[in-house]
């Protein structure tokens, strides 16, 4: 049992421990697996929470890479390698989020882009946008 930090909501979490195989092979740290007893796509109405609305704007930092741009390694174009990974899906979800959830400022980086020294800069960039009750949230 928990509680979130903005909400006095209790967070009930049910624990089920998988084989003794699975626990072998992925370690006891991933041996089990919370599952949250609610039915799938069940409305929570705002009026069982007494949190209070979030002060300050967010500012995003969204990082996706599928690697299409490498051609050394394994996830380089065949006959090389595996072709990309399925990552843009999950990256695209991301940016809907932050749009749909009113997010100030969303800057978006994809495979090339994600250099160590652009993520670096853009990190400043959006960071320095930030008062002192806005949220920074770095997506990778």
């Amino acid at each position: 049992f928990g509680s979130s930090p903005r909400s006095s909501v209790p967070l009930i979490v049910q624990s089920r421990t998988f084989p003794p195989s699975v626990a072998e092979t992925m370690g006891n740290a991933c041996a089990s697996k919370h599952l949250f007893p609610h039915e799938a796509n069940a409305e929570i109405s705002d009026a069982e929470s007494d949190a209070e609305d979030p002060q300050g704007e967010v500012h995003m930092v969204i990082c996706g890479l599928d690697y299409a741009c490498d051609r050394r390694s394994w996830a380089g174009p065949p006959p090389n390698g595996n072709g990309p990974l399925d990552t843009r899906y999950a990256f695209d979800m991301m940016i809907e989020l932050a749009q749909k959830s009113g997010a100030t400022t969303i800057r978006p980086l994809w495979n090339e882009q994600c250099t160590k020294e652009n993520i670096a800069r853009n990190i400043a960039e959006v960071g320095a946008l930030c008062g002192e009750e806005d949220y920074f949230i770095f997506y990778y």
